[in-house]
């Protein structure tokens, strides 16, 4: 009895400590091997009480996105997929420009029943954009295929306009391991290789948000353990500069 009272105390004290950790974590920068950091107050931890971590689950804080949306917003989607996004904001905003880029038949017909402007291929996207999303997509990408992205996104935006994409923490434990039950995807980039990427693209990472914090005490203290983050999913906002 005595020893069962003492190992419930100590998981008891283990899942405190973890939770104190989390929510203390330092958040000054983030440096890579070159000392090329991130400013500390572009960096915002957000944690979602009602969006944790489900096992299987990605969720997306869409509403991070919303915020650069407006009334007579150009928006385009890169990746759109069943245009999920255009459908949350659609009613929201008045005179929006909604524009899709996939190249799944299957998501590029489902877009065009639901009456909005998709296309599979990129010559065909004409005008400026003040708002280029890319939500999962990301990491289905090679790294050449990366850099073009980011070419085509930093020409289709406006002067002053958002460049929004979602991914994979890079810097979380468990994906690195749980990438590969995706087929599709190709790799993980973390903050610091995009943040590079996007600089030569005359792009400024202005915020970082990090969202679905790991809610087993197993994982959690694995990832403190190596320095990581608890935190599996991570979006980036650039602006064309």
């Amino acid at each position: 009895m005595k020893e069962r009272i003492f190992k419930e105390r100590h998981y008891f004290i283990f899942i405190v400590v973890s939770f104190l950790l989390v929510l203390f974590m330092p958040v000054a920068s983030v440096s890579d091997t070159n000392g090329n950091g991130v400013p500390a107050e572009f960096i915002q931890i957000e944690t979602f009480h009602s969006n944790l971590e489900q096992e299987g689950d990605k969720k997306i804080p869409y509403y991070i996105t919303e915020s650069h949306i407006s009334d007579n917003t150009r928006v385009l989607d890169f990746g759109c997929g069943k245009c999920e996004f255009f459908d949350r904001v659609k009613g929201k905003f008045n005179n929006l420009k909604l524009v899709g880029y996939d190249i799944d038949k299957y998501y590029l017909d489902l877009g065009k029943k639901k009456g909005y402007e998709v296309y599979s291929s990129l010559d065909k996207i004409k005008g400026k954009f003040d708002c280029v999303i890319c939500e999962q997509v990301i990491e289905h990408l090679t790294a050449e295929q990366a850099r073009f992205f980011f070419k085509q996104s930093s020409e289709f935006l406006n002067s002053g306009g958002k460049l929004i994409i979602s991914t994979l923490n890079a810097n979380e434990f468990y994906n690195l391991r749980d990438i590969w039950n995706d087929p599709s995807h190709i790799r993980l980039y973390s903050l610091n290789a995009l943040n590079e990427i996007a600089k030569q693209n005359n792009l400024k990472l202005i915020n970082v948000n990090r969202y679905n914090g790991r809610i087993n005490p197993l994982k959690i203290l694995v990832n403190l353990l190596f320095f990581m983050s608890v935190y599996t999913g991570i979006t980036l906002v650039f602006e064309k500069v």
